[in-house]
C-alpha cells in the first residue's frame, strides 16, 4: 500500500516578525528612518509627516511622500514578498526632477515593516498613472494584506498610517526631527516636514576636507563637522549613516569628554556596502568584515593626528600651570626630562584621567626636586598591584610624615629587641658597654609605665649602694658612675620624680634598680634576696622619702622554677621581679603588637637582621656614647 501523499505549508508563529525584523519592529527610531528611507528610495523630494505627542497613545502616525508611487500590479509584486531585494528588478539610482541621480538605500526590503513598531496595522495608500490604491496591512503568519479600494487620482506618491497603540518607547517630535536631521542631511532635493514645521536638512560646511584616502578595498573619503549632529564617528554608505554617531571605534585614543573632539569625523565608505545590516545599525559580523573596518579605524586615526596633538599640547599646558610652584626650581635638563615624560604618557595613556595625569606630572616633578624620588618609583614599579592599592588606602588615613614618626619608633624599637636577643644569652657579653647603654635608653621593654623621660639613671642611688655594699674602687668605672659592678653581673638604679600641689620636686615617687646577670647565668633564691637587700639598704638610708616604692628587676639567661614570680617585702613597697631575659623579650615583642614576627610572615624573603659580619665587628667596639656623666643627680 502507497503511503498517502502530503503536501504542508510552512507556518509562522506570532513571534516570527519580532525575531526577523529585530529593531525595526522593536526600535522607534530604527523603524521610522526605514520608512522614510523607502520615501528616499522612491524618488521623493519632499515627506510630510504627522506625528503625536508622547503622551497621545492613541495618535495617528501619517508619512506621506511625493515619491514615484506604485501601480497595483507594482504595489501586489513588491508589498507581499519578504526581503525583496530592490537591486535586482530596480536600478541602483533614481533620477530626480532636475535629472540629479541619487543612490537608493534599499536592499532588504524591511522598510516596509516599520509601521509595526507603532501599530499591528497600517494602510498604504499609493498612487500613479492617474489611479491610487488603498490596502490594509496586518501581522499575522506573518502578515496580510488587503485591498480596501481603488479610484482615480492625478500625480504619484506614497502615504502610510496607523494608530499608535500605547507604545511605552517613543521620541517626540524634536526628537524626531533631530533623528532625520542626522540620517538625511546629505540628499539632495530632499526635504522633510514634521506637523506643518520644517526639518533643516541644510548640508553643514565641513570643518576640514573632504578628503580621499585610497585603500585595498576602496576609497575612504574624510569630512569634520561642528557636531550639530551628534559628536563622534560616523561611517556612511551612499550617504546614508550606518548607526549612530560614536568615538567608540577610536575608544582607545579618544576621551570624548574633552572639548577638543567635540565635532563629528564622516568616513564615507560606500566599499562596506554589501555588508550593512538590513536595519543600517552597523555591519555584518565577519574576518572580511574586521578587516576592513581595521582598515577605516588606521586611516581614521592617522587623519586625527592634528586633533591629537593640539589635544596632549591642551593638557600639558594645563599641568605645568598647574604644577608651576614646583617646576620652578628645575634645571633645563630636569625641565627637558619632564617635558618627555608627559608627552609619552599623553601618548601611551591619551584617556588617562585629567586629575590623574596631574597628579602624575606632581610626582613626577617631586622626584626632579628630590634626590631619592625615581627610587621610589623604582619601588613601586617592582610592587603588586594589591601592595599599591594598600599603600593608597594606608595615605588616605596617614601623611607621610606621620608615617616616618611610626616608622621610625617601631623600626628603632624592633632593633633594639633583636639586638639584645644576640646579647643576653652570650657569656661574653660586656654588659657595661653593650648591654646597660640599651637598657637605659629603653626602658619601655620593662613595661608601658616605663615609656616616658621621667626615668632617669641616677649616680646617687648608686652611690647608695657603692657604700652600704662595700664595693670596691676597682669595681667602679669612672665613665658610668651610675653602674655598680660585680664578678658576674652589675646593676643600675632609675628614678622618677615626685612632685606636690605646687610642681615642686620632692624626692621620688619610684626607683627602678635593674640588675643585669651574665649569659648563661641561672637566677635562683641567693640572687633574689640579694635584690631585696639593695631596696632595703635603699629604704634606710635616709637619703629618700619614706613613700618611695622600689621595683627590682633580676635578668638571668634562666629562673629557678623555685623562686618564679614576684616577692614583696616593706609592706608591698618592694618588688622583686626575677625574670629571664628571653621571658622579658617575648613581652617586649607583644607590646609591638609581634610586629617582628608579623613581617617575617609578610616578607618570607626578607631578613630582618643586619650583616652578620658587621653586627659582629659592631659589637666588639664599646658604646663611646653611653660613657661620660650622663647620669642625673637628685
Amino acid at each position: 500500500m502507497n503511503p498517502e501523499h502530503k503536501v504542508l505549508e510552512a507556518d509562522f508563529d506570532e513571534r516570527f516578525l519580532s525575531d526577523y525584523l529585530g529593531s525595526v519592529k522593536n526600535n522607534p527610531s530604527v523603524a521610522v528612518i526605514e520608512v522614510i528611507a523607502n520615501s528616499w528610495d522612491a524618488g521623493a523630494e519632499h515627506v510630510v509627516i504627522q506625528w503625536p505627542e508622547m503622551d497621545d497613545t492613541d495618535g495617528t502616525i501619517v508619512i506621506e511622500d511625493d515619491g514615484c508611487g506604485m501601480t497595483a500590479e507594482e504595489f501586489e509584486d513588491i508589498w507581499p514578498t519578504a526581503s525583496y531585494d530592490r537591486s535586482k528588478t530596480q536600478a541602483p539610482e533614481i533620477v530626480l526632477s532636475d535629472g540629479y541621480r541619487r543612490r537608493v538605500y534599499g536592499r532588504n526590503g524591511v522598510g516596509r515593516f516599520g509601521m509595526f513598531c507603532f501599530s499591528d496595522s497600517y494602510s498604504v495608500e499609493t498612487w500613479k498613472d492617474g489611479k491610487t490604491n488603498l490596502y490594509e496591512v496586518k501581522t499575522g503568519k506573518p502578515y496580510t494584506i488587503e485591498l480596501i479600494g481603488s479610484e482615480l487620482r492625478n500625480g504619484h506618491g506614497t502615504r502610510v498610517q496607523c494608530v499608535r497603540k500605547g507604545l511605552s518607547a517613543f521620541i517626540d517630535a524634536d526628537g524626531l526631527a533631530e533623528l532625520i536631521q542626522a540620517k538625511f542631511n546629505n540628499g539632495h532635493l530632499f526635504s522633510v516636514e514634521i506637523n506643518d514645521k520644517d526639518v533643516d536638512l541644510a548640508k553643514e560646511d565641513p570643518l576640514w576636507g573632504p578628503k580621499t584616502v585610497d585603500t585595498q578595498y576602496g576609497p575612504v573619503t574624510l569630512t569634520r563637522y561642528s557636531g550639530r549632529d551628534g559628536k563622534g564617528v560616523v561611517l556612511r554608505v551612499d550617504g546614508r549613516p550606518v548607526g549612530e554617531p560614536s568615538w567608540r571605534l577610536l575608544d582607545e585614543w579618544v576621551d570624548s569628554r574633552r572639548k577638543t573632539f567635540n565635532f563629528q569625523l564622516v568616513a564615507d565608505v560606500d566599499f562596506m556596502r554589501p555588508l550593512v545590516l538590513k536595519d543600517w545599525t552597523w555591519f555584518e559580523k565577519s574576518d572580511v568584515c574586521d578587516d576592513k573596518i581595521d582598515c577605516v579605524v588606521s586611516i581614521l586615526r592617522k587623519s586625527l593626528a592634528d586633533v591629537f596633538e593640539a589635544d596632549q599640547l591642551e593638557r600639558k599646558n594645563g599641568a605645568v600651570s598647574a604644577n608651576l610652584p614646583k617646576l620652578r626650581n628645575l634645571t633645563s635638563s630636569s625641565k627637558r626630562k619632564l617635558g618627555t615624560i608627559m608627552d609619552d604618557i599623553l601618548k601611551t595613556c591619551p584617556k588617562m584621567k585629567e586629575t590623574d595625569f596631574l597628579n602624575v606630572v606632581s610626582v613626577i616633578a617631586n622626584c626632579e626636586n628630590s634626590e631619592s624620588g625615581y627610587e621610589l618609583m623604582d619601588k613601586l614599579a617592582s610592587v603588586n598591584p594589591s601592595d599599591i592599592d594598600t599603600l593608597n588606602s594606608i595615605l588616605s588615613d596617614w601623611s607621610i610624615r606621620e608615617l616616618k614618626v611610626v616608622h621610625d619608633e617601631l623600626n628603632r624599637r624592633i632593633d633594639v629587641v633583636k639586638k639584645l636577643r644576640g646579647l643576653v644569652n652570650n657569656s661574653k657579653t660586656n654588659e657595661l658597654h653593650m648591654l646597660h647603654p640599651i637598657f637605659r635608653d629603653n626602658l619601655w621593654i620593662f613595661g608601658p609605665e616605663y615609656d616616658s623621660c621621667a626615668f632617669h639613671s641616677n649616680r646617687t642611688i648608686t652611690g647608695i649602694l657603692r657604700e652600704s655594699l662595700g664595693v670596691e674602687s676597682s669595681e667602679f668605672d669612672p665613665r658610668r658612675p651610675d653602674i655598680v659592678m660585680f664578678q658576674d653581673s652589675s646593676l643600675c638604679a632609675y628614678c622618677a620624680d615626685k612632685f606636690n600641689v605646687e610642681n615642686e620636686a620632692e624626692g621620688y615617687y619610684k626607683i627602678v634598680i635593674v640588675e643585669l646577670k651574665r649569659g648563661g647565668f641561672e637566677i635562683k633564691s641567693k640572687e633574689k634576696h640579694q635584690a631585696s637587700d639593695y631596696a632595703t639598704e635603699i629604704l634606710n638610708s635616709g637619703k629618700v622619702n619614706s613613700d618611695v616604692n622600689i621595683m627590682c628587676y633580676v635578668l638571668g639567661s634562666r629562673v629557678d622554677p623555685k623562686i618564679s614570680g614576684d616577692g614583696t617585702e616593706g609592706n608591698g613597697r618592694i618588688i622583686i621581679r626575677p625574670l629571664a631575659y628571653d621571658m622579658l623579650l617575648r613581652k617586649a615583642e607583644l607590646r609591638l603588637f609581634d610586629l617582628i614576627r608579623k613581617m617575617e610572615d609578610a616578607n618570607p624573603e626578607v631578613v630582618f637582621a643586619g650583616d652578620p659580619a658587621i653586627e659582629e665587628a659592631l659589637s666588639r667596639i664599646p658604646d663611646i656614647t653611653s660613657f661620660g656623666s650622663d647620669g642625673k643627680d637628685d
